[in-house]
């Protein structure tokens, strides 16, 4: 195996390690104990793959998909009351966070060092990194 390879896995479990990815295992754990939680996101889910599957078949009207549509968010925006759920949530976006810095950092540490910078062309006009603070 070729050592790159070792250290990608050696990040990776770097990562694994992290504070942030304690605390989203900690808030998993928390959503996977409060059973309401877990049966009603459930339902939503199922709903929402039923749904999905009419949009598909073109078996809705738009009144309908209008209706189911606006449903789906009201139960979406009652399951972000659900503590658990919003833990979880919180802990799931702070660590894509956390793994999106790390690979905006891999990307512009090789691209700046084969001239392409930020994977643009050189150009950082649509870069969310600020390539001169690495």
């Amino acid at each position: 195996m070729s050592i790159y390879i070792e250290k990608a896995k050696e990040l990776g479990q770097m990562i694994l390690a992290s504070e942030i990815a304690k605390s989203m295992a900690d808030a998993s754990a928390v959503y996977e104990a409060d059973k309401d939680a877990v049966e009603q996101f459930e339902s939503y889910k199922a709903r929402v793959t039923a749904f999905q599957g009419q949009i598909q078949e073109g078996k809705l009207s738009e009144e309908e998909y209008n209706n189911e549509s606006n449903a789906l968010n009201e139960v979406a925006n009652k399951l972000r009351e659900y503590p658990s759920i919003a833990g979880i949530i919180s802990a799931e976006m702070e660590f894509n966070s956390f793994v999106t810095e790390v690979m905006d950092v891999l990307r512009v540490t090789i691209m700046g060092q084969t001239g392409n910078a930020c994977g643009s062309g050189g150009s950082c006009s649509g870069c969310k990194s600020d390539c001169n603070t690495m």
